[in-house]
């Protein structure tokens, strides 16, 4: 059944719109859901209330790359940022490349790492030259053992001291190993206003078999 466009422009004039006080605009959107993704993402770009930008997010959930990237680069609050990333586990190879070099807490990137684990070659070698502290690229990368050879060189090659290095690369096999690769960043969701989006089957398959552990 071919769905009708449905114009959503007001939302985002209502949302950027100085006049306009959170708790109106919040409400009005709340009246429109669901939300398509461009209301989304002027929503997570308009410095509203970051906790009424949560509730919308999480209203019109499963989200799409284009709005999980939006957050991943936006200025939202860490505990924020990391509730919705965490929530849409397993997020897009790029949404978790941003988290990793967003400058947010370390324990909010540990915590969204944790919860999209098994994490890709590129994720896992991006935390090893994050600067991130030692202790928490030798928790993330544990967790993601077995780890590739690449990774593995990544670690030798990398500026943790040799303690560290020896930890995580003895670090116990949690399963991850053999995963097939899934570099495809399209989760299949697309938020459309009309319909609220569902879970396709490219979602489940990535819920089933994780992410790259070599690709």
């Amino acid at each position: 059944v071919e769905e009708e466009f449905i114009d959503q422009q007001f939302l985002i004039d209502a949302i950027n719109d100085p006049n306009q006080t959170d708790t109106d605009v919040l409400a009005l959107l709340q009246a429109n859901y669901p939300l398509g993704e461009d209301v989304l993402i002027a929503y997570i770009n308009s410095g509203r209330n970051d906790n009424d930008i949560e509730t919308a997010l999480t209203d019109n959930a499963p989200l799409s790359n284009g709005v999980l990237l939006a957050v991943a680069n936006s200025n939202l609050s860490d505990p924020v940022i990391t509730n919705i990333v965490s929530g849409a586990s397993p997020a897009c190879e790029d949404v978790l490349l941003s988290i990793a070099n967003s400058g947010m807490a370390p324990g909010q990137i540990q915590q969204i790492m944790d919860a999209n684990a098994p994490l890709t070659d590129a994720v896992l070698i991006e935390l090893v030259n994050s600067g991130l502290p030692n202790g928490i690229i030798k928790n993330i990368l544990q967790d993601n053992a077995a780890l590739s050879a690449v990774v593995q060189a990544a670690v030798n090659n990398s500026g943790l001291p040799n303690g560290i290095q020896n930890q995580i690369l003895n670090a116990p096999d949690q399963g991850y190993g053999g995963l097939p690769a899934s570099n495809n960043c399209d989760n299949g969701i697309e938020n459309n206003p009309g319909t609220f989006p569902v879970m396709v089957y490219v979602q489940a398959e990535r819920h089933m078999y994780g992410s790259s552990r070599i690709g």
